[in-house]
């Protein structure tokens, strides 16, 4: 065996490098399915979501960065990386607006039901993921003055 001595002593073999891509004939997917490469030299990703203009947004912790990848020509593969720096101090989690403003709306109620009630009345009318939870924080909220 090359770098190892006749005697098993002395220089082992360097650990073959990992592929950049895992091996993709390994994943196993239902008929009429296909899997593809859409990005790669990600490390650290930790986090994706997709943001509402159809970018695939992901958070790589290592980096402290959020990295959004569009697919402007609709190819399957990702363009040029556009790195979206000091978007938040370690990017471990990303939430939609709609998220945020849900967040926020359950951070004012109590001292602001009217300001909550108009971040919330769009996101319950919208038949979003999260339109039902909208719903019931404004069944939630003290009465309309």
């Amino acid at each position: 065996m090359a770098g190892v001595s006749p005697a098993g002593h002395g220089q082992t073999p360097a650990a073959p490098a990992a592929p950049a891509v895992a091996p993709l004939g390994d994943l196993r997917v239902p008929a009429g399915f296909t899997v593809s490469v859409f990005a790669s030299d990600l490390a650290g990703a930790r986090m994706m979501t997709v943001s509402p203009e159809g970018v695939l947004l992901v958070a790589r912790r290592r980096t402290n960065e959020v990295v959004a990848l569009p697919d402007a020509d609709r190819n399957g593969r990702a363009e040029p990386q556009a790195i979206l720096k000091d978007l938040m101090a370690n990017p471990t989690a990303m939430v939609s607006k709609d998220q945020a403003a849900m967040t926020l709306a359950e951070g004012i109620a109590a001292t602001q039901p009217e300001e909550a009630r108009k971040l919330l009345t769009p996101i319950a009318s919208a038949h979003s993921d999260i339109s039902q939870t909208a719903v019931a924080a404004l069944a939630d909220l003290p009465a309309a003055k």
